[in-house]
């Protein structure tokens, strides 16, 4: 494996840790380094075990949309998302012969939109496939609409061409807590939550 495309897991973890006041990587070089990450993972078999994935993530920085690579730089920057917004993604682990169950929850103040839903891990390509099926949305006490969104069939394989993917270019741990992990995909960047602090996260899980 070519390690010299991988993000620094340094980084990485400087880009999770970094509070909005603090020192942190600009936007262009964290983006050129999950391009680069991509370009790897293309070209090498590097295996994340589905037990790591597992878990709530909390999204720190967003990739940009239909980003390139030119002279070794992103074409385009990502962003790191604000204090007061709260993105969180948690994969449930397969229970009792089930499919994994997957949440998507979005908070900005009193508003919180939450989607729901199945997956599947695919190994080979480190690929979580997945369908959002239920919406629920809220104004604070007050809900704004909560049902189906989908009628697709929850079939692990058959339906696989429709779904939406998530894939995993790497993991990496942090220095403090050393326990937790910092997840780069497509998508961004994620930090996994603490059980400590999933208790203060509304509806998690």
């Amino acid at each position: 494996m070519n390690s010299s495309l991988l993000p620094s897991p340094n980084l990485l973890c400087e880009a999770a840790q970094a509070g909005s006041q603090g020192t942190r990587p600009l936007e262009v070089k964290l983006s050129t380094a999950l391009l680069l990450a991509e370009q790897s993972a293309r070209n090498t078999r590097l295996e994340i075990a589905p037990a790591a994935i597992y878990g709530a993530w909390r999204l720190c920085f967003t990739a940009p949309s239909k980003p390139r690579l030119k002279d070794g730089k992103s074409t385009r920057r990502g962003f790191y998302l604000p204090s007061w917004v709260h993105g969180v993604l948690c994969i449930e682990p397969p229970n009792e012969g089930k499919l994994p169950v997957i949440h998507n929850q979005l908070k900005i103040g009193p508003l919180e939109i939450r989607f729901s839903g199945q997956g599947q891990w695919l190994g080979k390509r480190n690929l979580f496939a997945f369908e959002f099926t239920f919406l629920d949305a809220r104004l604070g006490m007050f809900p704004l609409y909560r049902g189906n969104i989908s009628s697709a069939p929850q079939l692990p394989m058959e339906t696989m061409g429709r779904r939406h993917f998530l894939a995993f270019l790497q993991l990496a741990r942090l220095t403090s807590p050393p326990e937790a992990r910092v997840a780069a995909s497509r998508f961004g960047l994620s930090v996994r939550v603490e059980h400590s602090l999933r208790a203060q996260l509304n509806r998690l899980c």
